[in-house]
């Protein structure tokens, strides 16, 4: 962790239930997973800091929570998308949570609540600056399909089918940083040798244009460690403790390496989706012998929305190609989850 980073925050609360009815709603949204739980209290995790709620004594009941008191005035969160602030603000409507100053002139990327002990709640949206870099790709079916089938090719190590389909690719109009990350991505699942040979194809076939590698090495996150843990919560959710206490009894060193290598290192760049990434982790692992992490991405596709009749289409393109007990438990997860 870094030195002076916020490591915990503990609340005291009137009602343990009805305060854990409203925050593991709202901390749900930001991707909190629950990290602790006993009869008088929980909390809940984010990169490393995590917010207690605890069942106050019935001896200090009173005097109740006021924010105009000495003491905590407010807890305010960031949120990174504008569309997750309309739909919080539409879910209060429906629940009834109070929402504060709504006759009063404010930013419409600002929204405060108060929860059961009336503690004051304010998320806000900031955009983020990324200068000349665009974030992400939205890429259609088609365009998905058609970079899934080119980044499993390179299992094969058939050079020539493989720049057949990378064309393919191309001619569907993906961006060539959306090949670039796809194919850096194959070393977490096929290894360097077939990152290598793809990145070989790709060059071959962009050596006539402008396009320029997604970051000087001399730009690379320092951080990888950080952003790995926020994309890992986000693909795991819920289970992300589970995953890495499960972890770190197999290996302590693999527990590091999958949050930085692939996590961080890897899935936390730009350009594609996250949604779009385990999408083509799925592809990749379909036709391995792999089944547990093959599930464990299935249920990454579902929590970071990727449609499960896309991944059923696709499948069925190459259903010669996937292995059979995979078919099979991607089959059963299908017809459990189609309707979420």
């Amino acid at each position: 962790m870094k030195n002076g980073s916020l490591h915990h925050i503990e609340i005291n609360v009137t009602d343990l239930n009805r305060s854990r009815v409203f925050w593991e709603w709202l901390l749900k949204k930001f991707n909190y997973t629950l990290y602790q739980e006993w009869k008088s209290g929980f909390s809940y995790l984010l990169q490393g800091t995590y917010i207690v709620f605890v069942q106050v004594d019935p001896h200090y009941l009173q005097p109740p929570f006021h924010r105009k008191r000495v003491g905590l005035n407010h807890i305010a969160f960031y949120v990174n998308e504008i569309s997750l602030l309309e739909q919080i603000k539409h879910e209060c409507k429906i629940k009834e949570i109070p929402q504060l100053y709504q006759n009063q002139s404010l930013e419409d990327n600002v929204l405060f609540l108060e929860d059961p002990d009336r503690i004051k709640v304010e998320l806000r949206y900031e955009k983020k600056c990324h200068s000349s870099i665009k974030e992400q790709f939205e890429l259609t079916k088609t365009q998905l399909f058609a970079l899934s089938d080119f980044i499993v090719s390179l299992k094969e190590h058939d050079y020539n089918f493989s720049k057949h389909l990378l064309i393919n690719a191309f001619d569907k109009n993906i961006q060539p940083n959306c090949l670039y990350e796809a194919i850096l991505q194959t070393y977490l699942f096929y290894g360097f040798p077939s990152a290598i040979e793809g990145m070989r194809l790709f060059t071959e076939i962009v050596s006539n244009t402008n396009y320029q590698t997604t970051y000087p090495i001399e730009c690379l996150c320092d951080d990888w460690l950080e952003k790995g843990k926020i994309v890992c919560q986000k693909v795991y959710t819920d289970h992300y403790p589970r995953l890495i206490e499960h972890f770190r009894k197999l290996s302590p060193e693999l527990t590091s390496w999958m949050l930085i290598e692939g996590y961080g290192k890897v899935l936390s760049r730009p350009y594609l989706k996250l949604s779009d990434r385990e999408f083509l982790i799925v592809a990749m692992l379909s036709q391995t012998t792999f089944v547990r992490q093959f599930e464990s991405h299935l249920y990454g596709c579902k929590n970071t929305g990727v449609p499960m009749n896309w991944i059923l289409e696709w499948m069925e393109s190459t259903r010669t190609k996937i292995n059979e007990t995979n078919w099979l438990l991607f089959m059963e997860f299908y017809n459990k989850h189609k309707n979420d």
